[in-house]
């Protein structure tokens, strides 16, 4: 059981990695990709879209990378413990997680607005 619920923690940091590198080195053809960064203050045009996917990138790639090593600490460290205070310290974690994804939003929305103004949309 410990097994499945570390490998369930550890998805989160590494699709949070991959969508960074994605964001980072993939140029968006159109509005129709993929994976792409999708606000309105983002898609007003290729300047601002670009500037996006490179801080939203950077962010999930640095949150990612420091997600990922402390699940892997917790996840060792919490060996020991009872599989229900496990699975409570891990879905706490999870949850963690999940706000630090959610967090890419208003850093890049934020990072937009001080670069290209606040009257963009």
């Amino acid at each position: 059981m410990w097994f499945l619920i570390t490998t369930i923690l550890l998805v989160l940091p590494i699709m949070m990695r991959a969508m960074g590198q994605c964001f980072v080195r993939v140029r968006p053809q159109s509005k129709r990709c993929r994976i792409y960064y999708r606000t309105e203050r983002s898609m007003k045009n290729d300047t601002t879209t670009r500037f996006a996917h490179q801080v939203c990138g950077k962010f999930y790639m640095w949150a990612g990378k420091w997600s990922l090593l402390i699940t892997i600490g917790l996840s060792i460290a919490f060996f020991r413990l009872p599989i229900a205070s496990y699975e409570t310290a891990c879905g706490i974690w999870l949850m963690c997680e999940t706000v630090l994804l959610l967090f890419g939003v208003p850093l890049t929305e934020r990072a937009l607005s001080h670069r290209f103004g606040r009257n963009l949309i």
